[in-house]
Order: C-alpha cells, then sequence, then structure tokens
C-alpha cells in the first residue's frame, strides 16, 4: 500500500489541542506528490478532561472537506462529506497525563491533567 501522508498523533508535550466548534473550523495541509486516491483518512481528536459527548467519541458530527492548494489557504473545494454518529469508527490512541488545549476566539490556554485522546 502506498501512503500519500502519515501524520501520527502529537504525543510529546509540545503536541497542543485545538478547540473545534461549529465557528472555529480546523484545517491542515500535507504534500501530495502522487496522483492517487485518498482511501483513508485519520482525524485525531482529544476531549478535555475526558469528557466525551454523550459518553462516546462517536457521538459527534463532523464535516470534513478537501481543498486543492491555494496560495494563502484553502483553493478550490474538491470533496466534502459530513459524518454523522455511527458512520465511523473510534478507538482510543494515546492516554497522556498532561495535555494543553488551545481556545483560539478566547486565546485561552488550558493545561489539563490526566486528559486522553481519541482518533476517529
Amino acid at each position: 500500500m502506498l501512503l500519500k501522508f502519515i501524520q501520527p498523533y502529537d504525543v510529546n508535550r509540545t503536541g497542543l489541542d485545538i478547540k473545534a466548534t461549529p465557528t472555529n473550523i480546523l484545517a491542515d495541509d500535507f504534500l501530495c506528490t502522487r496522483q492517487t486516491l485518498i482511501t483513508n483518512i485519520t482525524i485525531w481528536g482529544s476531549w478535555m478532561n475526558d469528557y466525551l459527548p454523550y459518553g462516546d467519541a462517536g457521538n459527534v458530527t463532523f464535516t470534513l472537506s478537501i481543498h486543492a492548494d491555494g496560495m494563502a489557504g484553502p483553493g478550490m473545494l474538491l470533496w466534502v462529506k459530513t459524518f454523522a454518529p455511527g458512520s465511523f469508527t473510534t478507538s482510543l490512541a494515546f492516554s497522556p497525563t498532561e495535555e494543553t488545549f488551545w481556545d483560539p476566539a478566547s486565546g485561552a490556554t488550558l493545561v489539563i491533567l490526566r486528559s486522553g485522546s481519541t482518533t476517529s
């Protein structure tokens, strides 16, 4: 299997969890050098103080979009899909003793002890 890009969960103390909300859209980019299909996407998620939505990381709805490269931000929309609870799987990937959360809306940075992370 050829991998286009792999970015494992950041287990270092320098890792930063960012508060995502409907008005705070998160983005990441990756270098795509192979003209092949994307067949799998892993989303790394984390919940402050391990308070999972309704007790399960799978109880979220999120929208994922893929855009062409833009000069100063996302380019043309290439693909978009909304994932509802039950349409994806989750598993515990890492359980750190400390995580740093950042809220871009308020600018607050919180260091949370005994927080866990989940991948969906």
